[in-house]
């Protein structure tokens, strides 16, 4: 029976081999992932910054020396509109084609 124990003491060493080279190519993709996910966040604030800068309420403010550039001076008095002249319009329409007394006769 030596020959079954040797057989189990290699497949036990090659498992242990695998097990360690598993758990040191899981450690890889976990510090990968962290890395991945953090330049995603930075990417993530830069583009949020780019639109807020682009859109948002920093890109329609005014100078506030044009604050004055739409007043109208109070002294001013609004103009007086006359009132509309209303004119009764008639409109003839011209007829439909026909003469009186023609019809189709069956």
């Amino acid at each position: 029976m030596p020959d079954a124990s040797a057989t189990i003491d290699d497949e036990l060493l090659s498992l242990r081999r695998e097990n360690e080279r598993l758990r040191h190519l899981n450690a890889e993709l976990l510090a990968t992932n962290t890395q991945l996910v953090s330049k995603i966040e930075r990417l993530e604030g830069r583009l949020d910054w780019l639109v807020r800068k682009l859109f948002g309420r920093s890109s329609e403010r005014v100078n506030p020396a044009q604050g004055t550039l739409f007043d109208e001076p109070e002294d001013v008095p609004a103009p007086v509109m006359p009132e509309p002249c209303v004119e009764e319009v008639v409109v003839k329409r011209k007829g439909h084609g026909r003469r009186a007394g023609e019809g189709s006769a069956a």
